[in-house]
């Protein structure tokens, strides 16, 4: 004769195997800027244990007590159940690991995994647009002032990967159109240059020509402008007698036609 299944075989296993782990399954712990990221992760190591009915809500808690002959409920408690909750309190165990101080706050009094889940998503997302718009208005607002091409391009892609991190795709385009807005004045030209370019150009291939027009400032503006001290000198040396602190047009020696200058005397 066949045994008869046990009242737990429909239940995942204890997840105690992962506890080890949980640090290098999770290396984030949950706070108010890295949801999207640490649910993503939650959720995978869930599926891969089987646990993720605990807090989706669809491994649901069996009969507290058990039935008599009758069908009605007696004041034994149900072997099914009691595995049930051990196994809902493991999962919460694991939740808790991954929390930051600041997030284990708003998850006191939760019986359940499910309820714990449910409760770190509500305080999350009411946060959750507010940090978009924050950082899409950042994205928005950024100019290159005095910063280096390389620390300007850093600073977007910093704000663009903190989008990501909210499940908000700024695309290659989009980011093209924000560096360009944040450039100064002295990049007018290549802007214009880039208005009527008809070939596709890609984020790097952008950074690129950036970088190049940059170096090709610089260039212009030390050959436009030499060094004060050097500018200085050059224009407080006479060009009669070569002296400093005047110019030939107040030299002394001006109008005088018998002069030769100081390599002659």
């Amino acid at each position: 004769m066949a045994a008869a299944p046990s009242p737990t075989s429909g239940y995942p296993k204890t997840p105690d195997v992962v506890y080890a782990s949980i640090s290098s399954l999770i290396p984030v712990r949950l706070d108010s800027s890295n949801f999207t990221i640490w649910k993503f992760l939650m959720t995978t190591m869930f599926k891969a244990h089987n646990l993720l009915g605990y807090v989706d809500g669809s491994i649901m808690p069996p009969e507290k007590f058990l039935p008599n002959d009758a069908g009605e409920p007696t004041v034994a408690i149900s072997p099914s159940y009691e595995t049930w909750m051990a196994h809902d309190a493991g999962v919460m165990v694991l939740i808790h690991a991954t929390l930051s101080n600041s997030a284990l706050s708003h998850i006191i009094g939760c019986d359940t995994a499910r309820e714990l889940w449910l409760k770190l998503e509500e305080n999350c997302s009411s946060l959750l647009n507010f940090h978009i718009t924050k950082y899409r208005s950042d994205l928005e607002r950024s100019t290159k002032g005095s910063d280096s091409v390389h620390a300007y391009v850093q600073r977007i892609e910093e704000i663009r990967d903190r989008l990501k991190g909210f499940d908000v795709v700024v695309d290659d385009a989009e980011m093209i159109v924000h560096a360009m807005r944040g450039l100064p004045t002295e990049y007018n030209p290549f802007r214009a240059s880039l208005a009527v370019r008809t070939e596709p150009l890609s984020l790097d291939g952008f950074y690129v020509l950036l970088l190049e027009e940059e170096a090709a400032l610089r260039a212009r503006n030390q050959y436009q402008f030499p060094p004060f001290a050097d500018a200085q000198w050059s224009s407080n040396q006479c060009q009669i007698c070569n002296e400093a602190g005047h110019t030939a047009l107040v030299c002394p020696h001006r109008m005088d036609f018998t002069y030769q200058g100081v390599q002659n005397q």
